[in-house]
């Protein structure tokens, strides 16, 4: 339902369809926003509640047979962790950090704080944005599910009762999204009137009240106000998404969500610039965004198709769109092999490491290099795959 009071429920009613939420992660509350760090970085420090549990056993017959082992608290955590890596801190500035146990921060780091409360008993819900610093339960998950979306189930190949790390993984992008001040979208102005009726006592934004850029003068940023989008994660229930995974319209961000995040907590992008002349980029041909576009080394100009960030889990995301990844095409190791834009998938072919020398290296071979062709300097000189050999032709001005 519509956060009432900062906070944002998801309560497991018998009648769950009347129940539903909106569009897309481009409706941002933005007296919420999380302050943006002199280092371009949205650092959140996040603790875990000390009455915080996993253990629980399926429902009813199920409770009798035999389980597979619960997940420990610490593995459970790990989930959460590694779900908001690839997802809200992949394609913004946002980064969840420390981890600790609630229990073990002062005071005064605990009002700075996100506590996160995981429980079978709890319910679903989250304060929005800034809001939930030292808010007690301020993020609250059900790590298991509930009665209609379960995930403690029967295998009947094994015979054992088994856990699925798919309720928690996709709560917490959902719930960590109202963290960051991303609201459920009923209030979208292309919200259908199904939608819109669901929840009541809503109505839709007007067109003064949000811009599509970031303007702290406006109480809304709606990043894509053109677009009614049914497969966020941000959105729940048939009146208003396409259901997949668990709940929600996506099981992780869907192209808007990613769109939304990039506007109100931008990443620090930076040029490429190559160890052949400092007044040479990297650069995605064209501008464009197609799977398959070519990456190339051109004249520096500043546009977005020169600008890259690295995210957590080794991508490096271009600045003309948010989920395309710079590429090694077919995850090949051969000598040559060409560099692409494609869309973000979480494959080796997608991941790369820096050295201190300034080279990108390849996660599909320890000793492949992001290589400009026979070192050449000329406009439109494709960038391929070579194996590190220590040249200018392979040194970059890295993150």
């Amino acid at each position: 339902m519509e956060p009432k009071m900062n906070r944002c429920f998801l309560l497991a009613f018998l009648t769950v369809v009347l129940f539903v939420s909106n569009a897309r992660a481009s409706i941002f509350e933005n007296g919420s926003r999380w302050p943006i760090g002199p280092d371009g970085l949205v650092v959140i420090p996040v603790c875990v509640e000390a009455d915080s549990s996993v253990s629980e056993r399926g429902d009813g017959a199920l409770s009798g047979l035999i389980h597979d082992p619960n997940p420990s608290l610490d593995d459970v955590v790990g989930h959460v962790r590694a779900a908001l890596r690839s997802s809200w801190e992949s394609v913004s500035a946002v980064r969840f950090v420390d981890w600790r146990g609630c229990a073990e921060l002062s005071a005064a780091q605990l009002q700075q704080t996100v506590r996160m409360y995981l429980n079978p008993n709890a319910s679903n819900e989250s304060w929005i944005g800034v809001s939930v610093r030292g808010a007690q339960h301020g993020v609250s998950i059900m790590p298991w599910g509930n009665f209609f979306n379960r995930c403690i189930q029967y295998n009947w190949a094994t015979t054992h009762v088994q856990y699925s790390f798919d309720c928690v993984e996709q709560y917490a992008v959902h719930e960590f999204g109202h963290a960051l001040g991303f609201l459920h979208e009923n209030r979208h102005p292309l919200s259908t009137d199904a939608c819109l009726a669901s929840f009541g006592d809503s109505s839709r934004i007007a067109a003064s009240d949000y811009s599509a850029n970031y303007d702290p003068n406006k109480a809304y940023t709606i990043a894509n106000p053109n677009q009614f989008d049914r497969h966020s994660v941000m959105t729940y229930g048939d009146a208003c998404a396409d259901v997949t995974g668990v709940r929600f319209g996506s099981p992780t961000l869907s192209d808007n969500d990613a769109l939304g995040a990039w506007v109100v907590y931008p990443p620090p992008v930076v040029p490429l610039r190559s160890g052949l002349g400092s007044d040479h980029c990297l650069d995605v041909s064209g501008g464009a965004s197609a799977d398959g576009t070519r990456i190339q080394l051109f004249t520096c100009n500043d546009t977005n198709a020169q600008l890259w960030y690295m995210t957590p889990e080794g991508e490096v995301r271009s600045a003309v769109a948010p989920d395309r990844c710079l590429d090694v095409s077919g995850a090949a190791t051969a000598d040559g092999t060409p560099i692409q834009l494609y869309t973000c998938n979480g494959t080796n072919a997608q991941k790369w490491s820096t050295t201190t020398n300034g080279e990108l290296r390849s996660a599909v071979a320890p000793d492949r290099c992001l290589d400009v062709s026979g070192a050449a300097t000329a406009d439109g000189t494709p960038i391929q795959l070579y194996t590190c050999n220590g040249t200018n032709a392979q040194k970059w001005s890295v993150f």
